[in-house]
């Protein structure tokens, strides 16, 4: 993308809002109408921004149930100003980041990295001591104004002055004492001045195993008695602090690009299609942004974008514009119209279609793409190489993915993950699928797809196989069928079956 802006800040807006909402001085949407001041003030010094949300029910949550269970519920009054604070967020154009499952700090964490390559000037605006592993050179943190303070900035030197150790170690530190806001349990009896002096001294948790492990360990017995007894609740807490620098489902170009102001709408009739315990509901739309310059690699990116309308009925639920499912209702709703319309035979019954799209829906796409790229192979969704490799494209560390060598004998593509040093090449021959049982006449006596076209075949199994081996997060548990050794012939008759 040509025009990449030269300073970007990422906003953590729950806790923007919830700072505020503290402070407020009861006024109608005082809170609400504070947060938007400090947007605009961001605006002003900074070139671009992005909202940054929580999407729950949180991942951590799976591997520990009292993930934030410490959390007050909201009030009826902070739900209706977060209302009235998204709502205007939409109307002013802010790009707004999200993931299912995943914490804003996890979505700022991810789209920091992908932008600290590339962008000298990325700001994390949030309190949460979180956000202080993912400062370096090139990624400060801001910390919001309270009272007659001015706004707090945290480089690298920062966040020694303030925690004692340096950001990469913040996530080793943490999971020592623990965190009281997000209920993570620690060590009992390591707070910030031990904690900090076991970090700088062991470095990792690695360290700290092989030193317990010495008879005559340098560490005091209390300490090695308290890391002893609480191990397994150590390991747990360094899970749950450490941020997720490879979202799914993020887009990062697509978020550079400012989109266009919504036209205001009646509050009341906008609300009432806002889920109570959503201030912020999960929206999405595909649009073209104004300026590509993607590489000759690399095609356009699906576009997120704020602006979306919604209809309820009390029969069917509630869809998009785009006729895409909000709710359980409407999406079985759609799930028996579709298997009804006969589009899609690959699915036998209206519970198949019911469990793509909520696979599309995991995995980020529509429900119509979703349908078209798999199959049922054996009671199981079975992906389409040309889905898997587009799933893999929009991982924020997605560089490229071509191939560079074709033949009928064998084909070598090559990729690059931002985060690694080099591409990697990935070479797949005809012997390789002999050998792995592929090449072979299908089962009604015919030959098979791998047996009349090779090269295609081979061309679909080495750029899926590269492309899991690369971006395993954004490809995780997805297979082609050519990678199971079906022909065209045999999918159609288990289609028809």
């Amino acid at each position: 993308m040509s025009n990449r802006p030269k300073s970007i800040a990422l906003v953590d807006i729950s806790y923007l809002f919830k700072k505020r909402w503290v402070t407020h001085d009861g006024s109608p949407m005082g809170a609400a109408k504070s947060v938007l001041r400090d947007l605009e003030s961001l605006r002003h010094g900074v070139e671009h921004v992005i909202i940054c949300r929580d999407a729950p029910p949180y991942k951590r949550a799976e591997v520990y149930p009292d993930y934030k269970a410490n959390r007050p519920e909201q009030e009826p009054e902070e739900r209706l100003q977060r209302k009235h604070l998204w709502l205007e967020l939409k109307r002013q154009g802010f790009s707004v980041a999200s993931s299912p499952g995943a914490e804003a700090d996890d979505v700022m964490a991810t789209l920091a990295f992908a932008y600290s390559q590339w962008c000298s000037d990325v700001r994390l605006v949030g309190p949460d001591k979180d956000m202080a592993q993912c400062v370096c050179e090139r990624v400060v943190q801001y910390i919001p104004p309270q009272g007659d303070k001015d706004w707090i900035v945290r480089n690298e030197a920062g966040v020694v002055a303030k925690f004692g150790v340096i950001p990469l170690h913040m996530p080793f530190l943490q999971a020592l004492i623990g965190d009281k806001s997000d209920n993570v349990p620690g060590v009992p009896g390591l707070g910030p001045v031990k904690g900090p002096q076991l970090v700088t001294k062991y470095k990792s948790i690695v360290h700290l195993a092989e030193a317990l492990a010495v008879p005559e360990s340098s560490i005091p017995p209390g300490i090695a008695k308290a890391l002893t007894d609480h191990w397994a609740q150590l390991k747990l807490s360094l899970d749950l602090v450490t941020l997720d620098k490879n979202v799914a489902g993020l887009d990062a170009e697509a978020l550079l690009v400012r989109a266009e102001p919504e036209p205001e709408e009646p509050a009341q009739n906008a609300m009432d299609n806002e889920p109570a315990n959503d201030p912020e509901p999960e929206v999405e739309v595909e649009s073209k942004p104004a300026d590509w310059a993607a590489k000759p690699e690399q095609m356009a990116r699906r576009v997120r974008s704020p602006q979306v309308l919604t209809t309820t009925h009390a029969k069917y639920g509630i869809v998009t514009d785009k006729l895409q499912p909000l709710d359980l209702t409407s999406a079985y709703a759609i799930s028996e119209w579709l298997h009804r319309g006969h589009l899609f035979p690959q699915y036998k019954n209206e519970a198949q279609v019911f469990t793509i799209i909520a696979r599309g829906k995991e995995l980020g796409i529509g429900m119509i793409a979703a349908l078209s790229g798999h199959h049922i192979i054996d009671g199981k969704p079975v992906t389409q190489a040309d889905l898997i490799r587009a799933l893999a494209e929009r991982d924020p560390n997605y560089e490229y993915l071509m191939p560079i060598e074709m033949s009928a004998q064998k084909v070598t593509w090559r990729g690059k993950n931002r985060s690694h040093p080099s591409h990697v090449d990935y070479t797949y021959t005809i012997e390789d699928a002999k050998q792995a049982g592929l090449v072979r006449a299908s089962n009604y006596g015919k030959p098979s797809n791998w047996q009349t076209r090779p090269q295609d075949m081979l061309v679909k199994t080495a750029g899926t196989k590269l492309a899991r081996l690369l971006w395993p997060s954004a490809t995780f548990g997805l297979y082609c069928p050519e990678e199971m050794g079906y022909s065209h012939e045999e999918l159609e008759s288990r289609e028809a079956a």
